[in-house]
C-alpha cells in the first residue's frame, strides 16, 4: 500500500514539477530564429494587443510560437527521428533516407508545371527550326526519385 502512495506521489510531482518548470525554462531561454533540423524559420513571441486577442491572433500565434520554442526541441526532433528511422519509417519531411544513408526529395508531379514546361520548349523548338532552321530533339529523363 505504501508503495501504490508512493508511486502516486512520485507520479504527481514529476508532472507539477514538469508542467511548471517548463514554461520558466522556456521564458528565460533566449528565442531561436532558425531551425536547422527543420530548415525553417520558428515563430517568434507574437505582439501583445487588444485587437490580436480580440480576432484569436495572439492565441494562435502563441500556440505556434511555444511549439517552435520548446526547451530542448532540437534534441527531441533528433529523438523522434531516430526513433522513427529504427522503426523502419524512411520519410521525414518530404526527404527520403535510402541505401547509404543517400537523402533524396519526394518526387511531386505537378501537371501544370510539365506542360508549361512542354510548351515552354516546343515554342524554343519551333522558333530556332523557323528562325534558323535547326533541328532539335527532347530527351525527359527523371530524377531517380521518380521510381
Amino acid at each position: 500500500m505504501k508503495n501504490k502512495n508512493l508511486l502516486k506521489f512520485i507520479t504527481i510531482s514529476f508532472f507539477v514539477i514538469f508542467i511548471f518548470s517548463v514554461p520558466i525554462i522556456t521564458l528565460f531561454t533566449e528565442d531561436k530564429k532558425i531551425s536547422e533540423i527543420e530548415n525553417k524559420i520558428l515563430t517568434q513571441l507574437p505582439r501583445i494587443s487588444f485587437e490580436n486577442i480580440y480576432n484569436k491572433k495572439f492565441m494562435k500565434n502563441f500556440d505556434e510560437y511555444t511549439s517552435d520554442q520548446f526547451p530542448l526541441r532540437a534534441n527531441f526532433i533528433k529523438l523522434k527521428n531516430t526513433y522513427n528511422y529504427i522503426i523502419g519509417q524512411r520519410e521525414f519531411r518530404d526527404i527520403y533516407v535510402g541505401k547509404n544513408n543517400k537523402l533524396m526529395e519526394k518526387y511531386k508531379f505537378n501537371k501544370e508545371s510539365v506542360d508549361k514546361n512542354i510548351s515552354n520548349i516546343l515554342n524554343t523548338a519551333s522558333y530556332m527550326y523557323e528562325s534558323f532552321n535547326i533541328k532539335s530533339k527532347l530527351m525527359v529523363v527523371p530524377t531517380s526519385i521518380a521510381f
